[in-house]
């Protein structure tokens, strides 16, 4: 049987809003009801977006959960998207 090539696929961009939440979330040990607290959502509600990037989040959401977590967004407009720079 011949041998079958896959073609490469690039991977897609590291979200690093997304990646900042999960490791503050890790750090400071928190679940999901806790990150629903301090979004001001229900606990559904977070269920729903934590398998969603930040960005797909509604905005008032998003920036709860981000000054909770100590996390200040630095938005770069990219040719891509969005680049968030820490500081």
């Amino acid at each position: 049987m011949p041998k079958l090539r896959k073609p490469k696929v690039e991977p897609p961009p590291i979200d690093w809003l997304w990646a900042a939440m999960l490791e503050r979330r890790l750090a400071y040990g928190l679940t999901l009801k806790e990150m629903a607290a301090l979004a001001k959502v229900s606990y559904g509600t977070m269920r729903n977006y934590a398998c969603k990037s930040p960005w797909d989040w509604p905005r008032p959401m998003r920036e709860r959960t981000c000054k909770a977590l100590g996390i200040e967004l630095n938005v770069t407009p990219t040719g891509t998207g969005v680049e968030v720079n820490p500081e």
